[in-house]
C-alpha cells in the first residue's frame, strides 16, 4: 500500500511539471515522457513487491509494456463508450435500438479489455515463479488501477487549467 502512494505522489509531481505546455506536439512530448516514467515506475515497485532479480524485472517489464499500447487504446475506448452511452440514455426520446446497440457495443469492448488483460497476465506469468505469479495477480490490479486514476486526474487538471488560460 505505501508503494501506491509513493506512485501516486510521483505521478502527481509529474502532472504538475507537465501541464505547462499546452501545444499539441509538446502535449505528445509530454505524454510519452509520462508513460516512460509511470512503466519505470511500475517496474520498480513490481520489482519490489515481487522480490525479482534484475533479469526477472526486465523480462517482467517488457511483457507488460508491450500491452501497455493496446490497453490505453482499450480505456479511452471504453471512456468515450460510456460517455456516448450516458448521453444518449439521458435524453429524454431515447431511441431504445440505439441505446440496445450502444450496450451491446460496451459489453463487447468489456470482454475486449478483459480478454486482453488476461493475454497480459498469462504471458507475465511465464517470466516470474509460481509464488510471484500468484502475488502478480494481486498486485498489478492495484498499480494499474493507481496509474489510471492520477493519470484522469492529470487529464482533468490539464482541461481545467486550459479552461483558465482561454478566459
Amino acid at each position: 500500500m505505501r508503494t501506491l502512494i509513493v506512485i501516486a505522489v510521483c505521478l502527481l509531481a509529474l502532472v504538475a511539471t507537465a501541464s505547462a505546455q499546452p501545444e499539441p506536439r509538446a502535449r505528445e512530448r509530454r505524454a510519452a515522457a509520462i508513460r516512460e516514467r509511470l512503466q519505470l515506475l511500475r517496474a520498480q515497485v513490481l520489482s519490489q513487491e515481487l522480490s525479482l532479480d534484475e533479469e526477472a524485472a526486465g523480462r517482467l517489464s517488457a511483457v507488460l509494456d508491450r500491452y501497455d499500447a493496446t490497453i490505453d487504446e482499450l480505456h479511452v475506448r471504453g471512456a468515450r463508450l460510456r460517455r456516448e452511452l450516458r448521453r444518449e440514455s439521458a435524453e429524454d426520446a431515447a431511441d431504445e435500438q440505439a441505446l440496445g446497440r450502444r450496450t451491446d457495443e460496451l459489453l463487447a469492448h468489456y470482454e475486449q479489455l478483459y480478454r486482453t488483460q488476461r493475454e497480459r497476465f498469462a504471458a507475465a506469468r511465464q517470466t516470474v515463479s509460481a509464488a510471484q505469479g500468484a502475488r502478480l495477480l494481486l498486485v498489478l490490479p492495484r498499480i494499474d488501477d493507481e496509474v489510471r486514476r492520477e493519470i484522469d486526474r492529470a487529464v482533468k487538471h490539464d482541461r481545467r487549467r486550459r479552461g483558465r488560460m482561454e478566459r
